[in-house]
């Protein structure tokens, strides 16, 4: 069976369920149902046609995103029925297909349009699942401290649940399959939270692979950009922390932005910066998995 026609049927059986346990009363990101997980050799995951691969996109402005989608040709203009991407309206939670206005006011993208789309065409067996979580405080040393239940990080958490519970309700295995990190910006403000910064994001990234008992799962950092010094005067700090990282973990990637074309801002990245953003954590995710990518169409960007 064609993936598209497969992914418009499971959108359409989790939309079933969801009503029918509206209509009972129930409530529905309550349900726990067995999901298998495929480990192998090395701790990386091996995938059947039907497992849903989980990426987890967390940070702030510029995971968030500001690409215009009018400045974008097909298929990345256009809805992409063989991604998923899980909405949260006030925790309810839904998957529905790519499209470009999962950004800024949902008007915008960010890095999962190029990204999802690569890694979709670089491994068809595997159906590519985006979760992307944004929400204030943005900070690594407060809303996504894992030591102190930052209530971000937790938010996330509980929104990649509700996406699994919606799997499980129609029961397809998942993996969480790699996480992306875009942020930084806000910790280079103050120097405790520059200093504390490394240790930090190895707790996140720890903390992640425990809460989905992934110990093996591909992490890749977006560097942050050379922001103003006068309102971010601790980005050298940042940078260099995130640097640290992962060059102490095997596991852990990073990929640069200082030579990408950013806004008038000098801070967030429009279109073609996202783009190769998204291009540029494809690439550094496969490399981590032992994995090539495959010829991407330039029609696309």
């Amino acid at each position: 069976m064609d993936k598209r026609f497969q992914l418009k049927e499971d959108i359409m059986r989790i939309g079933q369920l969801r009503r029918a346990f509206s209509e009972r009363g129930a409530v529905y990101g309550r349900i726990q149902v067995h999901t298998t997980l495929f480990i192998c050799a090395g701790q990386f995951v091996a995938y059947s046609q039907d497992t849903v691969s989980i990426f987890l996109l967390g940070g702030q402005s510029n995971m968030l995103g500001q690409g215009n989608p009018g400045e974008i040709s097909p298929p990345l203009s256009e809805t992409q029925e063989d991604i998923l991407f899980l909405e949260n309206s006030n925790g309810n939670y839904a998957w529905g297909p790519m499209t470009p206005y999962f950004g800024k006011e949902d008007e915008c993208f960010g890095p999962e349009l190029k990204f999802s789309r690569i890694i979709a065409d670089t491994r068809p067996d595997r159906t590519v699942a985006i979760v992307k979580h944004t929400e204030k405080p943005l900070t690594l040393a407060e809303g996504w401290n894992v030591e102190t239940n930052g209530s971000t990080y937790l938010g996330m958490i509980a929104k990649v649940r509700g996406g699994m519970e919606l799997l499980d309700a129609i029961g397809r295995p998942y993996v969480v399959a790699g996480m992306l990190w875009f942020q930084g910006e806000y910790d280079a403000v103050e120097q405790w939270m520059a200093q504390a910064y490394e240790q930090n994001l190895n707790n996140l990234i720890a903390g992640v692979r425990n809460e989905f008992s992934v110990p093996g799962m591909p992490f890749v950092i977006g560097q942050i950009y050379d922001i103003p010094l006068d309102q971010f005067p601790y980005t050298q700090e940042v940078q260099d922390a995130q640097d640290a990282v992962a060059e102490s973990d095997p596991l852990t990637g990073i990929l640069h932005t200082t030579d990408l074309p950013i806004g008038n801002d000098n801070i967030h990245f429009k279109t073609e910066g996202q783009l190769a953003i998204g291009q540029r954590f494809a690439t550094v995710y496969l490399s981590l998995i032992g994995e090539n990518t495959v010829a991407v169409d330039t029609d696309r960007a």
